[in-house]
């Protein structure tokens, strides 16, 4: 227990030492992997909420593919609050100015 609160005391004195460039520069780098995970779940929910009103299914088995709809949703919201925040605070790519 003690050696995991010194490692979580060495993370969070890694954050706190961060320059608002480099805070930048993370969320500039994970922008790829929410867009990823966005559009994954985004096509994840639409295929359920298609599947579930073109098969003719039995309650049970609806009820299964509306859970697994609401958790898609839930997900591709996350992603996509957390695709906004990486714009905010992470910024635009700056291009290198070479006159």
């Amino acid at each position: 227990m003690a050696k995991r609160r010194k490692f979580d005391n060495t993370i969070r004195k890694q954050y706190e030492q961060l320059t608002p460039d480099q805070v930048a520069q993370r969320w500039r780098a994970m922008r790829p992997r929410y867009v990823k995970w966005t559009c994954g779940f985004l096509l994840g929910a639409v295929a359920l909420f298609l599947g579930n009103r073109a098969l003719p299914l039995n309650q049970g088995t609806v009820n299964v593919i509306n859970v697994a709809f609401q958790i898609f949703c839930i997900f591709a919201v996350m992603f996509t609050v957390l695709l906004g925040m990486s714009f905010i605070f992470g910024g635009r790519e700056r291009a290198s100015s070479a006159h």
